[in-house]
């Protein structure tokens, strides 16, 4: 079983399996009408709530997915033990790094579909958003660049009121404000007849440990080529 978990061979038919399902859900999600609240809906939340003849190249594709990180775990395990000489240490390390990324990016992606939150308001100026409790959001205008008519610079000045304090916060289509773990996203809005504005409110909780995933991949791969190239030139 190890030999069969840690093997290229597994994880190359795995792979393989999973862009059959991923091509097969590319041809039907867009006939069926229950794919389009599957990304404002937390992904397992989604699948609990689809048919299981609609959903299945999902649930498939979801268990592929933990098979291939089970094969990147027992590769990588397998690779540190075998780990006798200082020897390429470093190279053997880098690939490992790499492994590891893939790792916390499924982490990442599990705690997300499971606990994410995703809702979007329409606030009219002078309007107020209740995120929470103790926090309210209030319009309180638009401000804009023009440049031969055209918008080229937008901005939502809101009034952030945490309990008896009040900040003054901007929110732009790049910029989005962060409260408490929540993503506050600009998404649109309209200046006639009145000011308005769509936005988003956005909780991933597996952002940071895709970040993570992200910046250990980022260096395993410069690390892996420098090292590479290091070697050739020697």
């Amino acid at each position: 079983m190890w030999r069969v978990l840690k093997s290229i061979k597994t994880a190359s038919l795995l792979t393989g399996m999973l862009l059959l399902l991923m091509l097969y859900g590319g041809f039907s999600m867009p006939s069926e009408e229950a794919f389009n609240s599957i990304n404002n809906t937390p992904l397992f939340k989604w699948l609990s709530e689809t048919p299981l003849h609609i959903s299945w190249w999902l649930w498939a594709s979801v268990v592929v997915i933990v098979l291939l990180v089970v094969n990147t775990i027992v590769c990588t395990a397998d690779a540190i033990i075998k780990i006798t000489t200082k020897t390429g240490l470093l190279l053997r390390i880098s690939a490992q790094i790499i492994h590891i990324s893939f790792c916390f990016l499924m982490l990442g992606h599990l705690l997300s579909s499971i606990g994410s939150y995703h809702a979007f308001f329409v606030i009219p100026k002078g309007g107020i958003l209740k995120v929470n409790e103790y926090t309210n959001i209030h319009f309180k205008e638009l401000q804009y660049k023009t440049l031969s008519g055209y918008i080229t610079d937008i901005q939502a000045i809101l009034l952030l009121n945490e309990g008896n304090k009040v900040q003054e916060k901007a929110i732009a289509p790049n910029r989005p404000l962060f409260l408490e773990g929540l993503g506050l996203y600009l998404k649109d809005f309209t200046l006639f007849p009145e000011e308005k504005i769509l936005i988003e409110l956005s909780h991933e909780p597996g952002a940071p440990w895709a970040l993570l995933g992200a910046i250990l991949f980022t260096g395993g791969t410069v690390s892996l080529v420098l090292l590479k190239l290091k070697d050739r030139r020697i």
